[in-house]
Formats: C-alpha cells, structure tokens, sequence
C-alpha cells in the first residue's frame, strides 16, 4: 500500500524527533506543512513567566495574545531545506491564513472569531493539514493510504505498517474509515482526536474538500454553531463534526499511542523513546500548569 506522510501544525521539536520519525516511517514518502511561528512552545519556566505576566488572562485567553507564538527560528528553516525536497514542503503565514479564512467566510459570521488568534486555533491546524494534502495532490503519485501526523509527535508502535495493517484489519467495505489515535463523546458531541490519524487517500481528499468548500453549510447545523460559541468545545469536537458530515466510519486502537515531544524534552536532553521519563515529565507538566 503505497502511503504518504503529512507532517503538519506548528514545527516545534520536529528537528530534534526527525531522526525517530523518519526511520519509522522509512517506506513512506514525506511531506510537510508548517508555520513560519511555533505556537505554546515553551520550556516549562517560560511557560510560567508567560502565565505570570499575564495572570490577568485564562487559558483561552492566552492563546490570543501575540507573546504565545515565536518566530519559526532560523536553523529550522534551514533544516526543512535540507532535508525535504521543494515540492514536498511549504512554511505558510498568518496572512496566507488570513486570506484563506477570509475568502471562505465572507458570507457567513457565526464562523468569525474575536481575533485572528483566537480563529487561528481553532481552524489553522485544519488547514496546516489540507495545505499539506494539497502537495501530495500535486505530486502526481498515486498513494493509497495517507497518515497525518503532528509535527512534535513519535509514534509508538514497531512500524508505520502496524497502523496500515491495523486499518485493513478493521475496515468493511475499503472506504470512508478512518482510524484514529483516541474518539469519545464530550458535551454529547463525538470527540476524535485529530493530531494523528489515517485513512485512504480519498477519503482524506472528501474530508478536506468539506473543510475547504462547505464550511457555511456545515455550520448551519445549530448544533455545529457551539463549536464557536462554547469554551468547552475544541478542535477535537470540530474534527468530530467534520466526519460525521463526511460519512467517515471512526475507528480506533491504543498500541501507537502519539507523544508530543516538548520543548522541555529538548532542553532536559531527555531519551525521546524512553517511555517512563516522557510519563514522569508529563506528570510534572500537569502538578505544574493543572492541565
């Protein structure tokens, strides 16, 4: 099954985890898509002096504000030429986001947001992912299967191939599955994990052509209209949404559990792949931040 891949979000750890992801999905052909900003990439004490200096905010306010993103730095960019050819990547900015959102949503406000942060949020990681399908289109090869994978994420099975054999494993007809690393219903709404996830090239195709073309006519649906109007909703539920309107079946299994790989990973020198020191960090991420 020939498979492609779609890093894609903000760019964060992904030079450090390179090496990793690259032998894991050594079969694969490689694509990113990414932002000339990193958003919420902080070690854990310039996290808490962002927190501090803005104790007035909560956490959906911080996530507005300028001071949560930082420019892209130099020697990654450096690196994504390096080591992607031309045609299988792009570093994209808020104006080309803007446009984009602008020219989607001009006739309909129930999709506007306060700021464009705030906008950013909820529909730039969406995005990131279609800009990035949008070059495996234009490649001209024929795939098969298309894995979506976060940018600071390892996947922690064996092989790539666990994932493809687990799809064909579950899937009935061939088409409209996708399988996905966590699904549940919050607030009576499906919730489904979006930060990795596969499916056939197709249906990743339809997914997206939905979220590019009928964004107006999926919210017309009053209760797709909380997605903007509820703190408590997310980009998780909004992924639900979105593959309910496409018809998708969703599945799921544990063994790849994704792990985002921090800027505190990075800085502490912590083994990547050492699963006991990743899961003690994360403990102190959640006494220290009450995630």
């Amino acid at each position: 099954m020939e498979t492609a891949v779609i890093f894609s979000n903000h760019f964060r750890s992904f030079k450090e985890i390179f090496p990793t992801v690259s032998n894991y999905y050594r079969d694969c052909d490689l694509y990113l898509s990414t932002y000339n900003e990193n958003y919420d990439y902080f070690t854990f004490k310039e996290k808490l002096d962002l927190i501090n200096k803005h104790k007035n905010k909560d956490k959906v306010e911080l996530r507005k504000i300028r001071a949560s993103y930082t420019p892209l730095p130099e020697d990654s960019v450096k690196f994504i030429k390096n080591v992607f050819d031309d045609r299988k990547f792009e570093i994209v900015t808020e104006d080309d986001f803007q446009n984009w959102y602008d020219n989607t949503t001009t006739n309909n406000k129930n999709l506007k947001f306060n700021s464009i942060q705030e906008t950013f949020f909820h529909y730039g990681q969406f995005w990131s992912k279609l800009r990035g399908l949008e070059l495996v289109k234009n490649s001209g090869i024929h795939y098969d299967f298309v894995i979506f994978n976060r940018c600071d994420i390892i996947p922690t099975s064996n092989s790539y191939l666990d994932i493809v054999n687990a799809f064909n494993s579950l899937q009935k007809s061939g088409e409209n599955t996708l399988l996905a690393h966590k699904i549940s219903l919050k607030e009576g709404m499906l919730y489904v994990n979006n930060q990795y996830f596969g499916c056939k090239y197709n249906d990743a195709v339809k997914i997206f052509n939905i979220f590019s073309n009928k964004l107006e006519e999926l919210f017309e649906n009053p209760l797709f209209l909380n997605f903007k109007t509820e703190k408590s909703l997310n980009s998780f539920h909004f992924f639900g949404l979105l593959l309910q309107y496409a018809g998708m079946n969703v599945k799921t299994t544990d063994f790849f559990y994704e792990q985002k790989i921090r800027k505190e990973h990075i800085v502490r020198g912590i083994n990547l792949l050492d699963k006991k020191a990743r899961q003690n960090l994360r403990l102190e991420e959640n006494k220290l931040f009450s995630l």
